[in-house]
């Protein structure tokens, strides 16, 4: 450590590891200049402390830890965590074109991977089994593929078509999923954030998505992301591509798996016959609309479906307005959710189930708890009740 004769030089200084700082920075998706413009400091005190020349203050070690989201403690590490780190499938997916992750898209993958990681123990603990999901090979129908899938999945297209609403349509499809030992994760990840990521584990695969968006834009992102873990493919998808698009692999295959799935092509026909769609016969976008407000379900999915059993011509897809992203336009007013239900809601029954039984067990204490779900005490005895309830 570099000190003046007196040993005064960082008096008063809290003596992290640069190395450590710089690798946090890098993971929470901060540049220089964006960490430095949040604290209100020069970029060159950032670059001072991650080169060891000078370290911040207590008071500015708190903020680095808030702006960062991390423990103080950890920039006292004597070197970066070697395996905490976003892996490099989720921050170079096809998905995301040129898209850089940012803070807050970076922030719930790590929170995701780190629900996912109790849960996967808490299963095994538990003598579950590993999941039975897949895998399948890219070079398989995803057509096909995803009509299998959808016959295995319980839910029967006419229950499908008497949903009330696409908020209905969401909670089915991710109680189905769920019931498949699938982690279905509503994150919110913000309105330029990516739509969801997938990353697979032997007990608890996970797909999340990102609340920004409608319910119908959730659920195609959800089953695009069961697509990839069919595939055993962890990525993050911010764009989808059009039927024909050149050289787009996985993408395009996890997007016919999860239209074939929401929209079994039988079903799709005997519905489009009622709106007087017959093969070789044109018809607007309009009709596209109406099918997909049927199936509750994304114009996109709808769109792909019926390019795909030839009922639309090849380019029908580029002439639907898909919705674009397809932003959800909140309504302010109402109570929100508590922390507890929040928890729920985010990370799903199926989670907070397996840490609930793992607690019952002696496996987890109430301070564990309060660690892995970020709550305090009170919330977590809310938290088990609610659960013990339902």
């Amino acid at each position: 450590m570099e000190t003046n004769l007196d040993g005064r030089k960082f008096k008063g200084k809290a003596l992290i590891n640069g190395a450590v700082l710089e690798w946090a920075r890098r993971e929470s998706g901060f540049s220089l200049e964006e960490l430095a413009d949040r604290m209100k400091i020069w970029v060159e005190d950032i670059l001072d402390w991650e080169e060891g020349g000078d370290y911040p203050t207590h008071a500015q070690l708190k903020q680095l830890a808030e702006s960062l989201s991390r423990p103080s403690a950890l920039f006292y590490l004597p070197e970066p965590p070697v395996q905490a780190g976003i892996p490099d499938s989720l921050r170079q997916a096809p998905g995301l074109a040129d898209h850089r992750l940012g803070p807050q898209e970076l922030k719930q993958i790590r929170r995701a991977r780190r629900m996912q990681k109790v849960v996967s123990w808490a299963l095994r603990d538990g003598g579950a089994e590993p999941v039975k999901l897949g895998p399948v090979d890219a070079e398989s129908d995803p057509f096909a593929v995803g009509g299998r899938e959808r016959r295995t999945s319980g839910v029967a297209a006419s229950r499908q078509l008497e949903w009330q609403d696409d908020y209905e349509a969401f909670r089915e499809w991710r109680a189905a999923l769920e019931g498949r030992d699938i982690l279905v994760c509503q994150l919110r990840m913000g309105r330029n954030g990516i739509r969801g990521f997938s990353i697979w584990d032997d007990y608890a695969p996970a797909a999340a998505v990102n609340t920004a968006y409608h319910p119908t834009a959730r659920i195609f992102t959800l089953l695009h992301g069961v697509g990839h873990l069919l595939l055993r493919s962890e990525a993050a998808c911010l764009q989808f591509f059009a039927p024909g698009d050149a050289d787009r692999g996985v993408e395009q295959w996890c997007e016919q798996f999860a239209a074939s799935y929401l929209v079994p092509e039988e079903d799709l026909r005997s519905e489009a016959a009622r709106c007087g769609v017959r093969e070789g016969r044109k018809f607007g976008t309009s009709v596209a609309t109406r099918l997909a407000g049927r199936f509750s379900v994304s114009v996109r999915a709808v769109a792909i479906q019926l390019e795909q059993t030839g009922l639309a011509e090849a380019g029908f897809y580029q002439a639907v307005d898909a919705g674009d992203l397809n932003l959800l336009n909140l309504v302010p007013g109402g109570r929100g959710p508590t922390r507890p239900e929040l928890r729920i809601i985010e990370f799903g029954p199926r989670s907070s189930k397996a840490l609930r039984e793992a607690a019952r067990r002696k496996r987890l204490t109430a301070h564990d708890l309060t660690d892995y779900l970020q709550m305090n005490i009170r919330e977590v005895v809310a938290w088990r009740r609610i659960l013990d309830e339902s």
